[in-house]
């Protein structure tokens, strides 16, 4: 079977594919503590002078270090995202598994509902952010906002 794709389309495909190789490369050496200038050399060496792109450098080998490692910040923040989805589904099927004993008062439910309910809440950001008003004036005081009531430290003795 013959390959359909023009030259052109082939180059492309060809370009991308080296792209995608140097960029493992470069990071790898960059995780492992090569410097810059380290990491350029070696990538002459792996791929040719004449298969780098023109001008390849220091500042290209930043940018490809760079570029991989945003591509990696976008997968785990699609990953944390699936993992809180997924972790938000499991207290909503414990929730609706206890949900009959809580109806009927059993005390042990409800504080397993309770619990369950706050840790949904933090891990959807239902929860109001603490407000801390730290001040230092000699002695430190320390005084929490919660949901609008201050809830100030007991005096020491």
């Amino acid at each position: 079977m013959t390959d359909k794709k023009n030259p052109n389309q082939r180059r492309q495909a060809d370009d991308l594919l080296e792209t995608k190789k140097r960029r493992a490369f470069v990071l790898e050496l960059r995780k492992a503590g090569a410097t810059y200038a380290v990491i350029v050399k070696a990538a002459v060496k792996k791929f040719g002078a004449d298969r780098l792109p023109s001008g390849w450098d220091c500042r290209y080998a930043y940018n490809d270090i760079k570029r991989e490692l945003d591509k990696l910040n976008k997968e785990c923040q699609q990953t944390v995202a699936d993992l809180r989805r997924l972790e938000t589904e499991r207290i909503d099927m414990a929730l609706f598994a206890i949900a009959g004993a809580v109806k009927k008062g059993h005390l042990g439910a409800i504080d397993r509902f309770v619990k369950l309910s706050a840790r949904r809440a933090r891990l959807c950001g239902l929860d109001a952010p603490l407000d801390l008003d730290v001040t230092n004036k000699g002695d430190i005081t320390i005084r929490i906002v919660r949901n609008g009531t201050d809830s100030k430290p007991s005096p020491t003795p």
